[in-house]
């Protein structure tokens, strides 16, 4: 995450072709639609491309505080990491 969303969405577009085992970006659900939108129209990534991207990352448990966000995204890489389905 970097103080612009441009930056954000060329980080993105660089590292989404790269191999990785997880890969997200923070941010609104509006800066996710609006990345979406961008991308495909832009011919970066397919529509499944962008579903295999943690938008906005970390885990939907309604985090709201930076503190809270943190953990959310601290918790889903552990899970990613630990290859845990969060799926239940």
């Amino acid at each position: 995450m970097t103080y612009e969303h441009g930056y954000d969405r060329d980080i993105l577009a660089y590292c989404i072709t790269k191999p990785h085992a997880y890969l997200g970006m923070i941010g609104s659900q509006r800066k996710v639609e609006i990345t979406k939108k961008k991308f495909i129209e832009a011919k970066i990534a397919t529509k499944e491309t962008l579903e295999e991207v943690d938008m906005p990352m970390g885990l939907a448990i309604d985090a709201e505080s930076p503190e809270e966000i943190a953990v959310s995204i601290l918790a889903k890489l552990i899970a990613v990491k630990n290859a845990v389905s969060l799926i239940q």
